[in-house]
């Protein structure tokens, strides 16, 4: 469920390179190294998850991960894996990368997903992680603009490339038959039941709309912390039959319902690059969603309708104008528009940047 977007861009850029995937998986009560032979989870590349014993204190558990992440690449390595290119995602296995290609003579690439750069949530010490192993980078990769231009307001320097999640367009695909307008008009969320996805405004927004004119159904998958919260306050708002919880679903079942759906909804308040949002575009689904973070960059007026977040009664409008079929969108255009996001596009993307990095000399492994 974590990380998806990290194993889309694996598979991705594998139809151009041969990828190999260490999972730096974090602390266990024992330290471990192992290959991970379920193919549901590794979509077939070759995948070793490492974690460390878990120390006496948080406050050290970084020395701890830095070993092992060492100690389990040492042993790759022995075993004859010798990589071309260090790709890292997320400034905090960037570090220990860039200390290994200094080692072994090999570049280094990060690929950044973090939200709490633009957010200006970082503390000192993620920052100092973040300055170091950025600048020596070959290049670093954020998936949005908006992330691009959060790192760099710390005043990082690095060689950036802007490349976005990849979508599997073997599961997220249009649908070949078009609903009619007659029928009731299906909204779908899909997320973390979390506070800043914005859920809490969405059903307030639906609750004006609930009138016998209005024939409106929405879907909710996901799970989280606020979903108790949610489904009372789905009770309180008379919403019951209109409003449906699924909980966590496979993506499989995701798309399916993408497809079946009218409109995508994400009220969040912040958001970096959706991947949610690129799969719904991928399907054709028109989306309603917020001007926060990176969701600008991904949506316009030809393939959905954004609204400020936290305004409830601007999305409750264009929700309103939904139900009423005042909104005009071809779904062909909107899948179209979400090539960006197929993993030949994307994969082409990170393969070029790998063949920039060795052809540059600092970068040549000796």
């Amino acid at each position: 469920m974590h990380g998806v977007f990290i194993r889309e861009h694996a598979k991705a850029v594998s139809v151009y390179d041969n990828v190999r995937v260490l999972h730096l998986a974090g602390s266990a009560s024992h330290s471990s190294l192992e290959s991970i032979a379920d193919p549901i989870i590794t979509e077939h590349l070759p995948t070793f998850r490492t974690v460390y014993r878990r120390p006496l204190s948080k406050h050290i558990s970084f020395p701890f991960f830095l070993w092992n992440t060492w100690v389990s690449f040492r042993y790759l390595y022995q075993q004859g894996y010798h990589p071309n290119i260090l790709h890292a995602h997320i400034h905090r296995a960037g570090f220990p990368a860039v200390l290994l290609g200094w080692r072994y003579k090999i570049p280094v690439v990060i690929t950044e997903h973090n939200s709490a750069f633009p957010r200006r949530l970082h503390n000192r010490f993620n920052i100092a992680l973040a300055r170091f192993a950025f600048k020596q980078a070959a290049w670093v990769l954020p998936v949005s603009k908006i992330l691009q231009k959060g790192i760099e307001s710390y005043g990082i320097q690095a060689n950036f490339r802007v490349i976005p999640n990849a979508v599997d367009t073997s599961i997220f695909f249009p649908s070949e038959t078009h609903r009619s307008p007659k029928e009731t008009q299906r909204f779908l969320f899909t997320g973390s039941l979390l506070p800043i996805k914005g859920l809490s405004y969405l059903l307030e927004a639906l609750s004006t709309l609930n009138t016998p004119l209005m024939d409106w159904h929405l879907d909710i998958v996901g799970d989280g912390p606020e979903r108790s919260k949610y489904e009372q306050q789905t009770q309180l708002l008379g919403l019951t039959r209109r409003v449906g919880f699924h909980g966590y679903q496979p993506k499989t079942e995701i798309a399916q319902l993408m497809r079946e759906t009218d409109y995508f909804v994400l009220p969040s308040l912040w958001e970096n690059q959706s991947c949610v949002l690129s799969e719904a575009l991928t399907c054709g689904v028109p989306i309603i969603s917020t001007m926060a973070g990176g969701i600008p960059e991904m949506i316009d007026e030809q393939t959905g309708i954004l609204v400020p977040p936290g305004d409830v009664a601007a999305l409750a409008e264009a929700l309103r104008k939904a139900m009423n079929n005042e909104l005009h969108f071809d779904q062909g255009y909107i899948s179209k528009a979400a090539v960006k996001y197929q993993p030949r596009i994307v994969g082409n993307a990170i393969h070029e940047v790998y063949e920039d990095a060795l052809a540059c000399p600092r970068n040549r492994k000796h």
